[in-house]
């Protein structure tokens, strides 16, 4: 495409400005993503430019700041209880028990994982490095509760940092020359926002209950069972099918088709109308302000040859403040 627009002249100066945009719109794209990486690319193409740039450089003043502290303490400690590498793997081997581990330390352990260069989402490799257990180093990745606890810690955390925390005996296999030492890993978004678990909806009638949704068991090819489906029972104890008032559809329950009475709905509001419980009424108009003033206007209109008021109400009052005259019960007393 570009070889046929360039057999024109005319058009060198609009091929060059259009690869130019392209590559501001990439590196724009990128800066986003280094900024919210959590985020979809739909979503990120409608946050301003200046603003990601400015939560990159402050992520790169963290990351910086703390591997300065990590590097101070890490020579201090050196200078303070000097020890050889023997000790040094004996002591790490020691202090990497899963059991004693504390979430900061544990993340280093996920940030290898999740690190394409590192471990590339590989937990048996991981668990081998670090000599953790495959079944506790799974729950840490998939439980949800777990998320919050390691996230904030891998989200900030370098290729520096996870190096010097690998044990002497696999540090030799990683070449710090082809590794960026500075660059971090994006955390997918499932560990971000995490799910709740599957619950079947109700359905809206108290003779009935659905069964909760569980996992299929892994099982042989040659086992097939006959329904894998969700089953709807009665509530009664009585055996046989529950009765058939049970399965009538409701406008607002929506347990027996809910694409119906999604469809229903909208041609309600469509025309003006909202659904309530168990009934159907005219909804408010939301220009009623302006309504109720054109018709104050034309009462008052139809009210200027009056001079007696039989009857007046707090509404009244309100939309016809009087300050000469009052409407008031004749009593002997006034």
């Amino acid at each position: 495409m570009k070889r046929f627009l360039l057999q024109d002249a005319s058009n060198a100066g609009w091929v060059k400005a259009q690869e130019a945009r392209t590559q501001i719109n990439t590196a724009s794209a990128q800066i986003r993503l280094q900024a919210y990486p959590e985020l979809s690319t739909k979503s990120r193409s409608s946050i301003d430019l200046k603003i990601a740039q400015e939560k990159v450089n402050q992520l790169q003043i963290r990351r910086v700041c703390q591997d300065i502290a990590l590097s101070t303490i890490d020579m201090t400690l050196a200078q303070l209880f000097p020890v050889d590498d023997k000790d040094i793997s004996r002591i790490r081997s020691k202090a990497l028990h899963y059991n004693t581990l504390t979430w900061k330390e544990r993340s280093v352990v996920i940030f290898y994982y999740l690190h394409p260069l590192l471990g590339n989402k590989d937990a048996e490799v991981t668990c081998r490095v670090f000599g953790v257990r495959h079944a506790t180093f799974t729950n840490w990745v998939t439980k949800h509760s777990y998320y919050p606890k390691w996230v904030p810690f891998v989200e900030f955390m370098t290729v520096r940092t996870v190096l010097n925390s690998i044990p002497v005996e696999f540090r030799a296999i990683f070449d710090e020359s082809q590794l960026d030492v500075e660059s971090g890993v994006s955390i997918p978004v499932q560990f971000r926002t995490p799910t709740t678990k599957r619950y079947v909806t109700a359905t809206s009638h108290p003779q009935l209950s659905r069964q909760k949704v569980v996992k299929i068991a892994k099982k042989s090819e040659g086992v097939k069972y006959l329904a894998t489906s969700v089953r709807t029972f009665g509530n009664d104890g009585i055996l046989g099918p529950p009765s058939e008032f049970c399965s009538v559809m409701k406008l607002n329950g929506g347990g027996i088709s809910p694409a119906l009475a999604q469809w229903v709905r909208r041609r309600l509001e469509g025309a003006n109308w909202s659904i309530r419980k168990e009934s159907v009424s005219q909804k408010v108009p939301t220009d009623w302000v302006l309504i109720a003033l054109v018709a104050s206007q034309k009462i008052r209109t139809k009210l200027d040859g009056c001079t007696v008021l039989i009857n007046a109400d707090e509404v009244f009052i309100k939309f016809f403040p009087r300050d000469t005259e009052f409407v008031m019960p004749k009593r002997d007393a006034q």
